[in-house]
């Protein structure tokens, strides 16, 4: 068989996977993007509510306002850890996979000389990347706006209670203090926050270059 032929067959091969794959990670990606930033944006709100919110204004009937809307916020971001835990850790698997699967590809083919092996190395493992690094940056921004409107909260809390010390003061302090645990993750196994992203990329990066350096010590040894 002609190395044409040999490069026709294998890339008819490649586009039914990559497409399929890519297209199913990415959309479930998005589509987990998408409800993280609504309830990273909902906090948000909560948070310039609360710091543009005047001292005089800043009674017990507003504070237990914001802490209901914050408590439908935790709500909706536990409806999101339930649904979508799963799912996320196993886009996260596949896509950390396929890293190094289109690595060994690239080791095993790029000896034959097939033209489009680095291009579809290079586009497979910046897809996963990205897909990766937008899960693990938009769902960390939910627990660090939440603990922007936690901060926000008890600096106007403070100035308050300075002026008017109260008993319902103290109840509302008890109910703000008592927040659960928002940092989402995958199956409680992979937890996803802005600083994983570097951790993930790294590993990546040092499997790979380990697989080279074997590769090139193996290709040295057959030499000789």
């Amino acid at each position: 068989m002609s190395p044409t032929a040999r490069t026709v067959i294998a890339l008819l091969k490649m586009i039914p996977m990559n497409c399929l794959f890519h297209t199913f990670a990415n959309l479930v990606a998005l589509l987990y993007c998408h409800w993280c930033y609504h309830c990273y944006m909902q906090l948000q709100r909560l948070s310039h509510e609360v710091k543009t919110c005047l001292r005089e204004t800043f009674l017990y009937p507003k504070q237990i306002e914001l802490l209901q809307l914050r408590r439908r916020a935790i709500d909706q971001i536990e409806d999101l850890q339930r649904n979508f835990s799963f799912i996320s850790f196993l886009v996260c698997i596949v896509n950390f996979t396929m890293c190094f699967s289109s690595l060994g590809s690239y080791l095993w083919l790029s000896e034959n000389s097939y033209p489009f092996v680095t291009i579809d190395a290079f586009y497979t493992t910046f897809n996963c990347l990205m897909s990766l690094s937008a899960i693990f940056v938009v769902a960390g921004q939910v627990p660090i706006e939440m603990e922007n409107f936690t901060n926000e909260f008890l600096k106007k809390f403070e100035h308050r209670f300075f002026l008017e010390p109260s008993q319902d003061n103290t109840r509302v302090l008890e109910w703000l203090l008592k927040k659960p645990d928002l940092v989402l993750s995958g199956c409680k196994v992979i937890s996803y926050r802005r600083s994983s992203v570097l951790t993930a990329v790294g590993t990546i990066l040092t499997y790979g270059l380990l697989v080279v350096n074997m590769e090139t010590r193996n290709t040295k040894c057959d030499k000789c």
